[in-house]
């Protein structure tokens, strides 16, 4: 009886004490968030707002601790506290991944994340990468993604892949302010997306390949399958442009398979065989170098290749070739304007279309 009520005593006391603080603390930022108190204004004295609160010192200086780590003020030593001039709900962005995200968008995902260790380097802007967040809310990086959410620590989310629209009607996002984007999703009122303009990166390799080259015959393969309207805009284009293609010249093929595709399709005489090879996505391009060696080709003197590429690329391609594609930092910052401009209550674009880059443009630019 005596073990029981004593420990009943002394959790008494530290709920109430998590309670005041958890007071203090939603108090202080609340008025931050709504610009009562904005960057770089000074706090009540910690007299003051222990008297307006009703709570301890003790108390007050917890609240404190906790808003400091979670970058909302910071104190100057006989000067007083402040809130921070990069608060946190202005400045700090989420990437939010699925599962697959680093497996099947190797290349984009691995060009995200060194994109914004270049935009940390260069700004005040700071991210937080969740791994493996789906539907499922029992995982660490959905719980951590939710904590941070309820506490007002990001600025944005940005979503990746095709799990964006399902994610964004989870009980995370639903009903919440926060504002968000979508990676190579389908834009929505709701949900305004970025991605490139495919269209633009047919026509720029499809040019290239019949007035810079004067190829006639092109093959197209990718690791997904190219929406139909974009397939015909392919099609028509090169046709337009006095190119051949064939239905058994495109391909849909993952990246072990995609050596042998090649090969296959290119050791047939010369003149039945593509001489213009476009590569829709950079994870295919090591292995359709190989099929294309192996099967006796020459780069620039039998056959041309433009393949896709997330610039600025990683390393040098491994035979001669136009590389053409996006620039990375140019997604990120179209991201982040994106959310800057719906947190300031702007009309934004549903869909925002990157244009593609031959890699001299990019380092031209």
């Amino acid at each position: 009886m005596t073990e029981r009520a004593t420990q009943a005593d002394d959790l008494g006391p530290t709920r109430d004490a998590a309670s005041n603080r958890n007071t203090v603390v939603e108090h202080i930022r609340r008025r931050i968030l709504a610009s009562e108190l904005p960057p770089g204004e000074r706090l009540p004295t910690r007299q003051c707002l222990k008297a307006s609160l009703g709570v301890c010192m003790a108390t007050l200086q917890q609240a404190f601790d906790q808003l400091e780590e979670d970058g909302f003020i910071y104190s100057k030593a006989r000067q007083g506290t402040f809130v921070s001039e990069k608060p946190p709900h202005l400045f700090h962005y989420g990437l939010v991944l699925p599962p697959d995200a680093e497996q099947q968008w190797t290349g984009f995902t691995a060009g995200m994340l060194r994109a914004i260790t270049r935009m940390e380097k260069a700004t005040s802007r700071r991210f937080s990468i969740y791994r493996d967040v789906d539907e499922h809310t029992d995982t660490p990086s959905h719980q951590r993604l939710l904590a941070d959410l309820q506490a007002h620590r990001l600025a944005g989310l940005i979503l990746r892949g095709a799990p964006a629209l399902p994610l964004a009607r989870t009980p995370l996002l639903v009903g919440s302010s926060i504002p968000k984007v979508a990676i190579h999703a389908d834009g929505s009122p709701d949900l305004p997306a970025v991605t490139g303009n495919y269209r633009s990166f047919i026509d720029k390799a499809l040019d290239y390949f019949s007035k810079g080259r004067s190829r006639q015959r092109v093959a197209f393969i990718n690791n997904y399958a190219y929406r139909p309207p974009l397939l015909r805009h392919l099609a028509e284009g090169a046709r337009a442009r006095g190119m051949q293609i064939e239905r058994r010249w495109i391909h849909e093929v993952q990246v072990p398979g995609t050596r042998s595709l090649v090969e296959m399709m290119l050791s047939i005489p010369a003149p039945l065989r593509p001489d213009a090879l476009l590569i829709g996505d950079e994870n295919l391009t090591d292995e359709a170098c190989i099929g294309l060696v192996a099967a006796g080709l020459k780069p620039l003197v039998d056959i041309d290749v433009v393949a896709h590429c997330n610039f600025p690329a990683e390393r040098p391609a491994l035979l001669p070739m136009k590389r053409l594609g996006w620039s990375i930092d140019q997604y990120l910052e179209a991201f982040v304007s994106l959310i800057d401009r719906q947190r300031r209550g702007e009309k934004v674009p549903e869909l925002i279309e990157v244009e593609p880059l031959f890699e001299e443009e990019v380092q031209r630019s």
